[in-house]
């Protein structure tokens, strides 16, 4: 009776997390619009008014994930991803490819005015660079998963960790493996997570266990 009540407790903390996450990406999402683009949610509206007159599953079946934004009456996708810094210049010219500039990081395709996309970078997002996509052009999409971007591994994003490793999932490295690396790993064919897992470095191998491998499993059907 009482592992019921203690499984039952750790499963509505984990969907209460799980709501907060989302809850601080749409925050999030809100503020990037006003300080990067200059634009309300309602004038973000306004830019994608236009439904999708496509079949589109949401999210595409690959990394990094779009989610259709139709819940927010945003007829467009979104997307966001960690990457090296060094290489935010080659996604951002990928993802505006026959774009022009129209307004503060906004962007228009140049043949189809109707095609439009609003793109941003920010730096120091935990020793990396994170990227931003809201587009109603499939293409864009299409272009970036091609390029195959992946974040940074966790010893390099929290290098002070680097010597360390984790015991358990919390706070700031919890809110990063959850909406950076997670979506990632998840993306992963298990040879690939086979090969990546004979990388990891001694002191990261128990939280990979953990988190990543056969622990992972073991822990989810416990309910820990």
């Amino acid at each position: 009776m009482l592992q019921k009540i203690r499984h039952q407790l750790q499963e509505l903390s984990r969907r209460r997390r799980e709501k907060w996450l989302q809850r601080d990406v749409v925050k999030a999402r809100e503020k990037a619009y006003l300080e990067v683009f200059g634009l309300t949610t309602r004038q973000v509206q306004d830019w994608f008014d236009k439904p999708f007159d496509i079949n589109f599953s949401s999210p595409m079946p690959t990394y990094p994930a779009f989610y259709l934004m139709d819940d927010e009456k945003i007829f467009a996708v979104s997307g966001a991803f960690q990457i090296p810094s060094d290489q935010a210049e080659a996604i951002l010219k990928i993802a505006a490819q026959d774009y022009r500039v129209v307004g503060q990081n906004q962007y228009m395709q140049a043949e189809d005015s109707a095609r439009r996309l609003l793109l941003w970078a920010r730096p120091n997002h935990f020793n990396g660079t994170r990227i931003g996509i809201t587009t109603n052009d499939l293409d864009v999409c299409r272009r970036v998963i091609a390029y195959r971007p992946s974040p940074l591994r966790p010893w390099e994003a929290f290098p002070e960790l680097a010597d360390y490793g984790i015991g358990f999932l919390q706070g700031n490295i919890e809110y990063w493996w959850l909406t950076d690396w997670d979506p990632y790993w998840d993306s992963l064919t298990p040879a690939e997570q086979e090969a990546f897992m004979t990388t990891v470095p001694a002191p990261w191998k128990a939280a990979f266990w953990r988190y990543c491998g056969e622990g992972r499993g073991l822990f989810e059907k416990r309910g820990n």
